[in-house]
C-alpha cells in the first residue's frame, strides 16, 4: 500500500540529476542544514564559493530564516534523505519546487506549494523567504556539488 505517514515525506519521487542545477544545490544545502553543525558550515563555505563572500553570506542567512520558518510552522515534520543519497524525497521535491517558483515571481505556484508544507499563518512568510533563497541562488550558475552521490543511476524506471 502506501508508507506510514511519518514517511510519507520521505518518500522517493525522483533522483537528484533530474534537478537543475539550483534546485540541486538547494536540497544538498537542505540536507547538510539538518545534518550536523559541521555541515551547517559546510552549507555556509559551499555559498560562499559559489556566490562569493557577500551574496554567499546573504544566501546563508536566507537558508537560515528559511528553515528556521520551516522548523516552527511546518504541518508534519518534514523528511529528507540522507547526504549521499541520489534519491529526491516527496518533501525535498515540493521544497526545491517552492522556492524555484518563488525565485522566478510564480506566486500562485509559490503559494501553493507553500499551503502544503506550513499551516495558514506563516504562508506568506515562508513565500517570501523562499523567494530571497532562490534568488540568492539563481544569482549566479551554482557549481556541480562537490560530491558524486554513490546510488543508483536514473534510468527509465526510477525504483
Amino acid at each position: 500500500m502506501s508508507a506510514p505517514a511519518r514517511f510519507r515525506g520521505a518518500a522517493p519521487v525522483g533522483v537528484l540529476e533530474d534537478l537543475a542545477l539550483p534546485e540541486a544545490f538547494l536540497v544538498r544545502l537542505m540536507r547538510q542544514w539538518a545534518d550536523s553543525p559541521a555541515q551547517r558550515r559546510q552549507a555556509q563555505r559551499d555559498l560562499t564559493i559559489a556566490l562569493g563572500f557577500d551574496a554567499g553570506a546573504h544566501a546563508a542567512e536566507a537558508l537560515r530564516a528559511f528553515q528556521r520558518c520551516l522548523a516552527r510552522h511546518a504541518r508534519r515534520p518534514l523528511m529528507q534523505h540522507g547526504l549521499s543519497c541520489q534519491c529526491l524525497g516527496a518533501d525535498e521535491c515540493a521544497l526545491s519546487h517552492l522556492v524555484a517558483a518563488a525565485a522566478a515571481g510564480d506566486r500562485q505556484d509559490s503559494r501553493l506549494f507553500t499551503s502544503l508544507l506550513v499551516s495558514g499563518s506563516a504562508v506568506t512568510e515562508l513565500m517570501d523567504l523562499a523567494e530571497t533563497l532562490g534568488r540568492a541562488l539563481r544569482a549566479q550558475a551554482v557549481p556541480e556539488p562537490s560530491y558524486r552521490p554513490s546510488g543508483h543511476r536514473p534510468t527509465s524506471t526510477l525504483h
